[in-house]
């Protein structure tokens, strides 16, 4: 029998639809289960106490999320769970209502032993959907950092058209290394300097007047055979005369140097003096000026 045309284009058709349906994979279902994006973990030594946030969202919606936890297990086994419930209801040390972010300021009664432990934050919401992230956290005892060294040279000669760099380098006895330090950075207090090219000096210097700017700021090289921590910073020194109408100053600069770790332990160095010079300002510098180089000052 002969197959009109029509049923003989259908016939063609079906087969390769089918084989489509058949070929193509079926899309995965959405996962019902609340979100953790970010965990962070402090022990506060000091105030026997943990502050932990959990960062979550929820498919359904932030107010679908029950409860947030933390727990905390020592890796080697020994001692029992820490549990840590956190709260997103803006009390506790947790900041904005409802935006599920989960913190908490927990204190811990008789401390925390000093170990590594593995930590898994768990987020359940109100259908039973529940997740997990796991970590590890190393609780160690907080040392404050010390200076060791500072390492600021007495004299720097202003070159009397190049621009030049003043190398400070400090060392820090810190036992939990140099991860543990917030920052290294240095003020200066100027009131003991020329105040103009002319050579005039402030009349009334204040010995406190420590002034620090955000960029300065002294960054980590190294960690010497001694467990020492090695920061270091070069500040750029105009010279005598930069060809645009400024001058370097000269006189004594006062640095103060602060170093401050995680935990908040501060060290501060004070009265720290540098004496910039320059051929002309009236000294006679044996180690930077003789009687050829700066007949002003060495006659």
């Amino acid at each position: 029998m002969k197959v009109p045309p029509i049923l003989r284009k259908v016939g063609w058709i079906l087969p390769v639809a089918l084989f489509w349906l058949c070929d193509t994979p079926s899309m995965p279902e959405a996962d019902p289960s609340p979100q953790i994006s970010n965990v962070s973990f402090e022990y506060d030594q000091d105030h026997i106490l943990v502050w932990a946030q959990v960062e979550t969202t929820d498919p359904q919606g932030l107010d679908n999320i029950d409860s947030v936890w933390i727990v905390l297990t020592p890796l080697s086994g020994a001692g029992p769970a820490n549990h840590f419930s956190l709260n997103d209801d803006g009390t506790d040390g947790d900041l904005l209502n409802g935006n599920g972010v989960f913190t908490g300021e927990i204190p811990v009664t008789g401390g925390i032993p000093f170990a590594l432990y593995r930590m898994i934050a768990y987020a359940v919401d109100l259908d039973g959907h529940q997740t997990e992230k796991p970590g590890v956290v190393n609780i160690e005892e907080e040392f404050p950092p010390i200076f060791q060294a500072i390492d600021l040279p007495g004299v720097f000669h202003l070159d009397p058209t190049e621009w030049g760099t003043l190398t400070i380098q400090v060392k820090i006895d810190d036992q939990n290394g140099s991860g543990d330090i917030s920052y290294v950075r240095y003020a200066i207090n100027k009131d003991y300097l020329t105040v103009d090219c002319e050579g005039n000096y402030n009349p009334d210097p204040n010995p406190d007047h420590y002034q620090w700017d955000p960029s300065w700021f002294m960054v980590y090289q190294y960690t010497d055979e001694d467990g020492y921590l090695i920061y270091e910073t070069g500040i750029p020194m105009r010279p005598v005369d930069d060809g645009t109408g400024g001058c370097g100053k000269t006189g004594l600069a006062l640095f103060q140097f602060s170093v401050k770790d995680h935990s908040n332990q501060m060290d501060i160095s004070s009265e720290n003096t540098l004496e910039i010079i320059q051929c002309g300002d009236g000294f006679c510098q044996a180690a930077f000026e003789d009687g050829s180089t700066c007949p002003e000052d060495c006659p």
